[in-house]
């Protein structure tokens, strides 16, 4: 014990001076120091490798001015099934500047048209891209035309084409037009919006007649029992700033049979057709009684189909409920009665069955197609009777036996009983 001693003492090698387990001397903190600095490093190693993912910079950026921005397509096919595209491409030159006023005059468009050729959608829009010293950019594309030869054709093609590219947007607007629709794309200078292609979307958008945007046409497309439908859309001679000009104008729909367009109905008949589909937002009724007419103003309306089926019999009960305003008596007919009030919802009831009955015949007897959707309601409602009849169904509808029930609530009949005298 005194040896052991002595040598602690005298700090020979090996010799502690302090707790056992302490480092002495130089020694002491020397491991830990080192044990730091290696965490130190993997810390900064681990920030490095998660900054290499979040912290790529715009490798793969395109500026502004590099950009063709697209607004809108119109898509076309020749005899020999080769796609014609026009492209409606904004021009930053003709855009007013902050402070400046607009320096387009009337019929002036701050858009430039392109157009090219190929043997499919995308081949013809690549061979417009080497064309255009700047990237076609379609993620701001509002609206495709597409030409009455192309939809007789199958608009399968352009559908694959915009599902499948990475840029349009699923709410872009899809319409019909009788004829090329590439001409019409050039010569349309609509009032009040500089751009045809915003003008196109927001007319179709004012849910006057049936309302398709991309996904909504797709849906129907590959849906069973249900023929898709597209706006009509034509150009019409209109006034802007006291000249003439030329503007969008929707005119019915465009029924298909598949991709494939089938024929035509004109605005009232689409109404009809609306009814029927339970696709009715606004609009206006007007019935005639003796000594004048009346106007409804819809408020909200509501269609509902039920199926009956026995055997190959199919019925489809429309049922439609209503709530209206009067909203026009230019007559200053007796209308504040109760008696009064319930002839004029007859005689609006009356109405919505004529016009619903008219796409009904149109659809059945002339166009043969279920736009109405009739099987996808029969599908819906009874599987098991569309399981038996689904693959016949081309065969079947047009034997469809359809019967109305309709309700119209007149709720405010106005204050008024008939309208202004003029003073004298």
């Amino acid at each position: 014990m005194a040896g052991h001693s002595d040598l602690a003492g005298a700090g020979l090698p090996g010799a502690r001076s302090g707790p056992p387990g302490e480092p002495v001397g130089e020694q002491r903190g020397l491991p830990s120091a080192l044990w730091g600095l290696r965490w130190g490093c993997l810390r900064i190693a681990a920030l490095l490798v998660l900054a290499a993912f979040v912290l790529t910079g715009c490798w793969d950026r395109v500026e502004i001015n590099d950009r063709a921005i697209v607004l809108g397509m119109a898509v076309d096919r020749d005899q020999g099934g080769r796609f014609r595209v026009t492209l409606s491409v904004a021009d930053p030159a003709r855009f007013p500047r902050p402070g400046q006023q607009g320096s387009s005059q009337v019929g002036q468009k701050p858009v430039n048209y392109i157009q090219g050729s190929g043997r499919t959608l995308a081949d013809a829009l690549s061979l417009i891209q080497e064309t255009v010293p700047r990237r076609l950019y379609y993620s701001h594309l509002k609206t495709v035309l597409i030409g009455e030869g192309a939809a007789r054709r199958g608009i399968g093609p352009v559908l694959d084409f915009l599902m499948r590219d990475a840029q349009p947007r699923l709410e872009l607007m899809v319409a019909v037009t009788p004829g090329e629709a590439g001409p019409k794309f050039i010569r349309a200078t609509p009032p009040l919006e500089s751009l045809p292609a915003d003008a196109l979307r927001e007319q179709i958008r004012l849910r006057l007649g049936i309302v398709v945007p991309l996904y909504r046409l797709v849906r129907a497309l590959y849906e069973p029992g249900q023929e898709p439908v597209l706006p009509r859309v034509e150009l019409a001679p209109v006034t802007n700033g006291g000249m003439p000009v030329q503007g969008w104008f929707v005119n019915g729909v465009g029924v298909f049979k598949g991709d494939r367009l089938a024929g035509w109905l004109d605005n009232a008949t689409t109404r009809g057709l609306m009814w029927l589909r339970g696709e009715i937002q606004h609009g206006t009724i007007t019935v005639s009684l003796p000594g004048g007419s009346v106007s409804l103003r819809l408020l909200r309306a509501k269609t509902q189909l039920q199926p009956m089926v026995d055997g190959d019999r199919v019925v489809i009960r429309v049922q439609v409920a209503t709530e209206d305003d009067l909203v026009d008596n230019p007559a200053g007919l007796e209308v504040s009665s109760p008696a009064a009030i319930r002839r004029i919802e007859e005689l609006a009831a009356r109405e919505i069955v004529r016009r619903a009955e008219e796409a009904r015949t149109a659809l059945q007897d002339r166009l043969g197609t279920d736009a109405a959707g009739f099987g996808a309601t029969l599908r819906k409602r009874n599987p098991a009777a569309w399981a038996m009849l689904g693959p016949r169904w081309d065969e079947v509808f047009p034997r469809v036996e359809v019967r109305y029930r309709v309700q119209v609530d007149v709720r405010r009949p106005g204050l008024t009983t008939g309208a202004p005298a003029r003073s004298r």
